[in-house]
């Protein structure tokens, strides 16, 4: 046998699984469960395609027959388009847009942060991902609300300890400060969505003050200790989608 073929032989010896053994990925995406919006999604496309009339409310990404993108927006993507701005852009997002959004914050919500602070992601997945993954480890505890958009599968990627607070139509779907209270001690991250996705009821400003004060004192008893703190992730994504009364 050649020293080439020795060394293929043997290099595939450390590949290869034990005789008799279950090739498999990892426990956690054997455990793992699809997304159930997703599901429904692809069961609607389903009907449609049959020919079945449906108003289709699942996913948010309704006809452009019916809603358009506004004409600059699509006009500005052709122009860059037909310029060749095709490439990669930088991995915290083009500098342009991440000032705009600087300058967008602090003109609406009137909220200061340096450029160095945005992140621009592809939608709010990878960013709420990036959160988890940089806050919590396996066993670290996550309290949030049901109904809500995700949690519990993000919880299972990063091996989290799910701290589920059911909230029903008396609370509007939102989790009441006095509910959260006893939930914090010893948590990693408090993960809120308001407006809710996917009931779109909103959190007051008293309640998210009460809230923002909760975690407040949990950190101030936590910094004498030396222990680690407590994170909020404040999901406001859809905060321009108010109507009516409803304030954000």
């Amino acid at each position: 046998m050649s020293d080439a073929v020795r060394a293929a032989h043997d290099l595939s010896a450390l590949v290869a699984p034990p005789k008799g053994a279950k090739e498999r990925v990892s426990r956690m995406v054997e455990s793992l469960r699809g997304s159930e919006i997703l599901r429904i999604s692809g069961e609607i496309r389903a009907l449609v395609a049959s020919g079945q009339p449906v108003c289709d409310l699942t996913v948010g990404d309704f006809s452009p027959r019916h809603f358009p993108i506004p004409a600059a927006l699509r006009d500005g993507i052709q122009a860059a388009l037909a310029r060749g701005e095709t490439n990669y852009p930088p991995a915290a997002g083009l500098g342009e847009l991440r000032e705009a959004v600087r300058l967008f914050y602090a003109r609406e919500l009137g909220l200061e942060y340096p450029v160095s602070s945005i992140l621009i992601t592809g939608g709010s997945r990878p960013g709420i991902y990036g959160a988890y993954r940089t806050l919590v480890d396996p066993g670290d505890r996550v309290v949030y609300p049901v109904p809500s958009w995700n949690n519990d599968h993000y919880v299972h990627l990063t091996g989290g300890a799910d701290v589920a607070v059911r909230c029903g139509p008396d609370e509007r779907f939102l989790p009441r400060p006095d509910a959260l209270r006893p939930l914090l001690a010893g948590a990693r991250l408090l993960s809120l969505n308001s407006p809710l996705n996917p009931t779109g009821t909103a959190l007051s400003a008293e309640a998210l003050e009460a809230i923002c004060d909760l975690v407040l004192a949990e950190n101030a008893r936590r910094s004498t200790r030396g222990e680690r703190p407590l994170y909020l992730l404040y999901d406001q994504v859809y905060w321009m989608l108010c109507f009516g009364g409803t304030t954000h």
